[in-house]
């Protein structure tokens, strides 16, 4: 067997936990798939705003906070549900 046909979960630094990670959201389960694998956009997940920072530019974000307050609306054949989510700078629904 290859190199490149081993299982990731052996490439130095990825354990099962990232492994199972890499093949759920990626389809990555060999050291091949993982060299042949060209995102072709960067998420940087690393960085929260707050909700008074976001922006009607504002694409993807990720905001850390508490949801205070879950209703249904509507009437009972058109329900929806709504959530207000706080940060302590402001609320969004």
């Amino acid at each position: 067997m290859s190199i490149t046909q081993h299982p990731i979960v052996y490439a130095s630094g990825v354990g099962p936990d990232r492994a199972a990670a890499l093949a759920e959201e990626f389809s990555i389960r060999t050291t091949h798939q993982f060299l042949e694998h060209y995102p072709f956009r960067y998420v940087d997940k690393t960085q929260y705003l707050s909700i008074a920072q976001l922006t009607n530019q504002s694409n993807e974000v990720q905001i850390k906070g508490q949801i205070t307050k879950v209703e249904e609306l509507g009437s009972p054949r058109q329900k929806r549900l709504v959530a207000t989510f706080s940060d302590g700078t402001g609320f969004i629904e």
